[in-house]
């Protein structure tokens, strides 16, 4: 009986030793396939899902098109952002989002919740050239009716 406990123990130990090397690839490979998941080319759009209010914005040499967008309190928004010829960055503080938007076209997706009402600023986070600083636009949260 001695005996089928140590090959038990030894099987449990080798087990353990297996799980522990593979939980890193398996961890590595959840977050690759996440990421594959927000970077959706244009072949691979996604529907949004219902009550989502979904925007597409370009970036381009040093503008945002569109500029302004506006939303209302409590909506679900979700930004698909482009880039139409650099690199460029894409953040609003006051909602703590912050994406890059690589050159190439491929479509990048940010989702916020507009929990607060207000104007607030979105620029470019990536520098891009001599008019970097002008790259800025208005986010427009009005209040919800009651």
């Amino acid at each position: 009986m001695s005996q089928l406990r140590s090959i038990s123990r030894i099987g449990f130990s080798a087990l353990s030793a297996t799980l522990l090397l593979a939980l890193p690839t398996l961890v590595v490979g959840l977050e690759q396939s996440l990421q594959v998941a927000r970077v959706a080319g244009s072949q691979d759009r996604q529907l949004p899902a219902a009550g989502v209010k979904t925007i597409d914005l370009t970036a381009s040499r040093f503008k945002f098109d569109p500029a302004t967008i506006s939303v209302v309190e409590g909506d679900s928004v979700q930004l698909r952002l482009r880039s139409a010829d650099r690199d460029h960055a894409f953040a609003i503080k006051a909602f703590r989002v912050k994406t890059v938007i690589p050159k190439g076209g491929d479509v990048v997706t940010v989702e916020f919740v507009a929990d607060k009402t207000g104007t607030f600023d979105f620029t470019c986070a990536e520098y891009c050239g001599t008019g970097h600083s002008a790259m800025k636009g208005r986010l427009i949260v009005t209040a919800r009716e009651r």
